[in-house]
């Protein structure tokens, strides 16, 4: 039982967890769901001195003051130490991992949080942190199947409806959603697959030239952030025609779109320090310098420009509440570039 209740943790984090990376030249450096993080720290320590047997160094989250500190930390353990039934197949056994991790959240949260359950070095949780981590989790196993489902954006597409309905109408998903993104940012990545965003985008050094993008990326894209893009006129507005004629209009101005969902996500922006929220904050007000420097390509000189197009003009950190955005690095490379 223990590997298959491991297998549980890493999918929530992969899967339900993960932000996107604006791969760039100045990118911030989110981490994958980092207060669920904090929860996982004791079974991966767990499961890391379950493969040295030779190890005699006695777990935190194994001790008698974990045991008094968290009640059932005990019983969970032996369940978890448990061999799964051989007979099942792995989705049942996955199954069963999944469920006893989903009874016995009020345990988990306790290890995440009791200093006397965490490993010498282990960051501490604080109360907001150790709430956010409580709401992520049974969210998780409020919504188990559809969260698996954002792995991969067209198996979230093609039950979009499924994996949004059981999101927005479950109590447990607030944090979450909110987290996430907006109601629009489900649409925006069924659209820019619909678009097939990600295979132009792939496309793009063989179709514009790998000089070309080494200077969009390393200088252009800095000089936006920057908003000296100006200065760099000359030569960035004719690379940006290129681009655009390999890529898609809409495939930019969608992950643009995109990007203003997650700057306009207050639990999201938790998630990240000052340096962060800088560099994210500069690369979403950085997009429009494109628009306005360089006026031939037609696309938005400012957010209201944007979501005006877009037909999202009320977008805003409340609309942020109610959706599921799941972009892979790779469609958002160029998107992110501008």
């Amino acid at each position: 039982m223990a590997f298959t209740v491991i297998t549980f943790l890493f999918m929530l984090e992969a899967s339900a967890f993960e932000v996107p990376r604006w791969v760039q030249q100045k990118s911030p450096s989110f981490n994958s769901a980092p207060v669920l993080q904090k929860f996982m720290a004791p079974f991966r320590s767990l499961q890391s001195k379950m493969q040295t047997p030779n190890s005699r160094r006695l777990q935190a989250i194994m001790s008698e003051e974990c045991a008094t500190a968290c009640p059932g930390v005990k019983t969970f353990l032996e369940a978890m130490m448990t061999p799964p039934d051989d007979s099942l197949s792995d989705e049942e056994k996955e199954a069963a991992g999944a469920k006893l991790m989903c009874d016995n959240v009020d345990t988990l949260m306790c290890t995440g949080s009791e200093k006397v359950c965490q490993d010498e070095g282990q960051e501490e949780t604080t109360e907001e942190e150790k709430k956010m981590g409580e709401d992520l989790f049974k969210c998780s196993c409020a919504c188990t199947a559809e969260m698996k489902m954002i792995e991969d954006s067209k198996k979230m597409c093609a039950n979009k409806d499924k994996v949004v309905g059981c999101l927005t109408s479950n109590s447990a998903c607030g944090t979450t959603v909110s987290m996430l993104g907006g109601t629009r940012s489900a649409d925006i990545i069924c659209e820019m697959l619909d678009l097939g965003c990600e295979e132009l985008g792939e496309k793009l050094p063989e179709c514009v030239g790998a000089e070309k993008m080494t200077t969009f990326g390393g200088t252009c894209s800095p000089a936006a952030m920057e908003k000296k893009l100006a200065d760099e006129k000359d030569k960035c507005c004719p690379i940006l025609s290129d681009v655009m004629g390999c890529y898609k209009k809409d495939c930019v101005t969608l992950g643009w779109e995109q990007q203003e969902l997650m700057l306009a996500s207050e639990p999201l922006m938790k998630t990240m320090d000052e340096e962060e929220k800088e560099e994210m904050k500069k690369s979403v007000e950085g997009n429009y310098q494109w628009g306005e420097v360089c006026t031939d390509s037609s696309l938005p000189a400012s957010k209201a420009a944007l979501m005006s197009a877009s037909g999202s003009a009320s977008a805003s950190a409340d609309d942020a509440y109610h959706a599921v955005p799941v972009l892979g690095m790779a469609v958002m490379l160029i998107a992110a570039s501008f």
